[in-house]
């Protein structure tokens, strides 16, 4: 290596310990730390999203439908 290389030559040190983020109170990722407290995270349900998009989309329309009558018979 030349003299000027070696000068310009800097080596990247990584910290010896993993940071940890402060951002407590903020928007973002929170991990409860009583996670196997609180109920709905033992809870698991398998459900079908297409089925349950149909079904929400079906009374979505149904609403819709609802409104437009109820607008037309109330005019």
């Amino acid at each position: 290596m030349s003299d000027k290389a070696q000068q310009e030559f800097k080596a990247t040190v990584m910290p010896k310990v993993e940071q940890v983020q402060s951002s407590q109170g903020l928007p973002g990722l929170h991990i409860p730390k009583n996670a196997a407290d609180i109920k709905e995270f033992s809870e698991i349900r398998n459900v079908d999203a297409k089925q349950l998009n149909a079904q929400i989309k079906a009374e979505a329309e149904k609403k819709i439908v609802q409104d437009k009558v109820s607008d037309f018979v109330g005019k």
